[in-house]
């Protein structure tokens, strides 16, 4: 609990007054300080940046602003969905995959997030949507057409859970599409994630519960690679 909270200051009350305060050659060097501490953090878990709190936090603060507009992920996952199907948006956020799934595929749209303000928003919006942590999905077994997740998997700390949670609720011979950032942003670089993904090490998760794993690799907003799973295993 110390340890979390140290943490936490250090982040939220250290790192910031230090940016405003001290000259610029000096703040060049803090940027070992907060390299230290996301590595302690990245190795002993004292605080968890992605929980409801964080999340929370994140999208009051960002609301209908937020850059996380993945246009060209979201051209790449629509292209692998048939029109009219049934989708469950994991890490759904304020739901702009989502919307973008409706207009153009005419999806029938559901969202799971961990954050209450993002769930709340995707309902206003007009999608189904749950307030859950992952692994937990609260639907049934072969319920939904495709699965979606963007930009989340780089978040989980135990991604095997998060695949098998996936795999239940996908029908038989439907698509799980997941996109990360490609070899950027790992646990030392952004405190939420947990590990980089490369084409390769992707690939080679992902075949561990599927047959038929198709990977491509493009940018938005930087590197990123997209992944398209047939629920096949």
């Amino acid at each position: 609990m110390i340890a979390s909270e140290v943490v936490k200051f250090v982040k939220y009350k250290v790192l910031p007054t230090c940016r405003k305060i001290l000259p610029e050659n000096v703040r060049k060097k803090m940027l070992f300080l907060k390299k230290g501490v996301l590595f302690l953090n990245s190795k002993f878990h004292f605080y968890d940046f992605n929980s409801q709190y964080e999340w929370d936090k994140i999208w009051s603060r960002e609301k209908e602003q937020t850059w996380r507009n993945y246009e060209k992920s979201f051209e790449e996952v629509a292209k692998r969905i048939d029109s009219g199907t049934k989708v469950l948006d994991a890490g759904c956020g304020l739901g702009l995959l989502l919307d973008y799934l409706s207009q153009q595929n005419t999806c029938k749209t559901i969202g799971l997030d961990i954050s209450k303000v993002a769930i709340d928003e995707v309902k206003n919006k007009g999608h189904e949507g749950y307030l859950s942590n992952l692994p937990e999905i609260p639907l049934e077994d072969n319920s939904v057409d495709v699965v979606c997740a963007t930009e989340l998997l780089e978040h989980i700390r135990f991604p095997d859970d998060v695949i098998k949670s996936f795999k239940r609720v996908c029908n038989p011979q439907g698509k799980i599409i997941i996109v990360v950032p490609n070899e950027v942003l790992g646990p030392l670089d952004l405190s939420q994630h947990y590990r980089a993904y490369t084409p390769e090490n992707l690939e080679e998760f992902l075949n561990n519960y599927f047959n038929n794993v198709e990977i491509v690799s493009f940018e938005d907003r930087g590197p990123r690679i997209l992944a398209c799973c047939i629920n096949d295993k």
